[in-house]
Order: C-alpha cells, then sequence, then structure tokens
C-alpha cells in the first residue's frame, strides 16, 4: 500500500515501518488490511467522470492540487479537472505520490492557508463594492 500511495524516491528515505505504524493511528487500521469495498469504490472511480458538468459549477475560489507521483488520481485527471472549472488553480507537488498531504504537510498547509485567504479577501472586497 504505501508504494502505491508513496513516490518509491521517498520511500527510500523513511524508516518504511515507523511511516506503516503513523499511517495505521491516522487512519485507524492497517493499510495492509484493505476491506473488500476499496477496489468496489476505485473500479467505480474509474469508471465515473463529471467533467462534462463542472461548468454548471457556480464561481468559487478553487484549487486543485495534484503529486506528479499519484498513481491513483495522476496529475492529467486534476489538470483536467481545472481546466473545467471557470478560475481554478491547478498546482503540482513534483515531489509527491497520492499521500500528498501526508507527506507534504507543511507546504499543502501553507498552500491551503494562502489559498483560503485570498479567497476570504475577494469575498470581502467584492462584497465592501
Amino acid at each position: 500500500m504505501l508504494g502505491l500511495i508513496m513516490p518509491a524516491s521517498y520511500l527510500r528515505t523513511i524508516d518504511r515501518v515507523r511511516l506503516a505504524a503513523e499511517l495505521k493511528e491516522l487512519f485507524g487500521r492497517d493499510l495492509a488490511d484493505q476491506p473488500p469495498i476499496i477496489m468496489r469504490q476505485l473500479r467505480a472511480m474509474s469508471r465515473y467522470s463529471a467533467r462534462n458538468r463542472l461548468a454548471e459549477l457556480p464561481r468559487v475560489p478553487t484549487l486543485v492540487v495534484s503529486g506528479a507521483h499519484d498513481l491513483i488520481a495522476p496529475p492529467r485527471l486534476g489538470r483536467s479537472l481545472a481546466q473545467g472549472i471557470a478560475g481554478a488553480r491547478f498546482v503540482e507537488f513534483p515531489q509527491a505520490g497520492h499521500a500528498l498531504p501526508i507527506q507534504c504537510a507543511a507546504e499543502t498547509n501553507d498552500l491551503l492557508e494562502k489559498h483560503v485567504t485570498a479567497a476570504e479577501e475577494s469575498r470581502r472586497a467584492q462584497s465592501s463594492t
């Protein structure tokens, strides 16, 4: 499971046993023990696309983030998602995989904080005019 959510280059630099233990605490179960529903969910996700409905979304500040090594939700899908949402911004983390918020927690939190702050400032500016 670690190889699915984290890039090999990252896994070579850390204690995999420690990471697995930390993730077990975070997720409340050993990620190696996948419930049968997981594969069904992944199959369903791979077959469904709401791309043709993205233009229906109201214009809201949107940030789409992908990890360059994400095997579950590849960056091309994130890029496509951002292109379909008016005004969306796409950011790709070159060193990350699917577990980007875990692997790059500080950078992800910083990016999200800046995005939310800018959205709030924009909303206040629009409501004061």
